[in-house]
């Protein structure tokens, strides 16, 4: 965290710098800069690599958190490409995340849910949050499906911002799940989605007693 009264000095390094300010001074930062710097999401992403070619990743979660804010994409997905093939299984995860946010490509992300990662699988979800067209729908749908907690969960919350009108009757289910970790993710699902604990929606077509 910066201190208040000695506020960093925002330069294309600093901004890249994990240590420097916190990631939503650097957003703020990155966002100013952008008007004035010529492809500052480019210069950006080429920080993530070390001068002698290695990748260092907490530079890369650094960068990655600040370039959905300022870029749409066209002209790093070739970069970022190149951390897809990294053993980080975090890193991997947060950049299928970053780019499916970018490229909003469902057919993109279908093909990452074979994934053997389940953290893959849910940020590509994720990634998707904000859809509400058929093939997104029907990629939530299948999703829900899935076996682990947080891709199912994470499909869920999407079908409701997609207008789902029986997602949060089904995140409430999943809470009283006897698995644990279901339990735990349902219950996230719902404070994300904003549904209180003591809410007990019925599903659209089922007339409450």
């Amino acid at each position: 965290m910066s201190d208040a009264s000695n506020p960093p000095v925002w330069t294309i390094d600093t901004l890249a710098d994990p240590a420097v300010g916190t990631v939503e001074e650097a957003i703020r930062a990155a966002r100013a800069m952008a008007s004035t710097e010529r492809h500052l999401d480019v210069r950006l992403v080429r920080r993530i690599w070390h001068a002698r070619g290695y990748i260092q990743p907490e530079v890369a979660f650094r960068v990655l958190s600040i370039i959905p804010h300022i870029s749409d994409g066209s002209r790093i997905f070739e970069m970022l490409d190149q951390l897809l093939r990294q053993p980080d299984p975090k890193l991997k995860s947060k950049v299928v995340l970053v780019m499916g946010r970018m490229k909003k490509d469902v057919d993109w992300v279908t093909g990452w849910m074979d994934d053997a990662d389940p953290r893959v699988r849910a940020n590509a979800v994720e990634s998707l949050w904000g859809q509400s067209t058929g093939p997104a729908r029907a990629l939530f749908a299948s999703a829900t499906r899935d076996n682990n907690h947080r891709v199912a969960v994470n499909a869920l919350v999407g079908l409701h911002r997609a207008g789902d009108p029986n997602a949060a009757f089904q995140l409430r289910q999943l809470v009283a799940s006897s698995n644990p970790l279901m339990q735990a993710a349902a219950q996230w699902g719902l404070d994300e989605i904003g549904v209180k604990d003591s809410a007990e929606p019925e599903p659209v077509g089922i007339t409450a007693p």
